[in-house]
């Protein structure tokens, strides 16, 4: 019953720190992606400025032109209106929008997050596959079956 409680524990933190991690990996994606010129081409007309910046303020608002949406953007000031991208997998209740090569560099912070939620994640999910199996019948042993 122990190894029970112990595998799903450890299943449980694998999930944890695995979505942590692909969270993660989609705001690479999405860097790359802006990077090597995919996203739909917008304009958007900014309603909120942000703040410092990704790391420590929160995004700006704005709307884009063509069809109303909501998009958040970064180093943009209200009132004014900017050519953007749309990143490719949204993360979170609003699209995500980059105007330059620049924003969409930092996000490439995330591969450091990637590292410190996939190692325990996977380590994690070895040790719930490993606790999982049992342990092995004591009449099968190679000793004994070689003899």
């Amino acid at each position: 019953m122990k190894r029970i409680i112990q595998a799903v524990l450890c299943a449980v933190g694998a999930v944890v720190f695995g979505a942590g991690a692909l969270t993660g990996v989609a705001y690479l994606f999405n860097a790359t992606a802006y990077l090597a010129g995919f996203g739909e081409k917008v304009t958007v007309r900014i309603e909120e400025s942000s703040t410092s910046g990704m790391s420590s303020g929160h995004a700006g608002i704005g709307t884009i032109i063509e069809d109303g949406r909501t998009v958040r953007l970064f180093d943009v000031t209200a009132g004014e209106t900017v050519d953007a991208r749309t990143v490719l997998i949204d993360i979170g209740k609003d699209t995500q929008a980059y105007t330059t090569p620049a924003t969409a560099a930092k996000d490439y912070i995330w591969i450091f997050g990637v590292v410190v939620l996939g190692a325990p994640a996977l380590v994690f999910g070895f040790a719930a596959y490993v606790l999982s199996r049992g342990r092995p019948k004591s009449g099968s042993t190679t000793a004994e079956s070689t003899a």
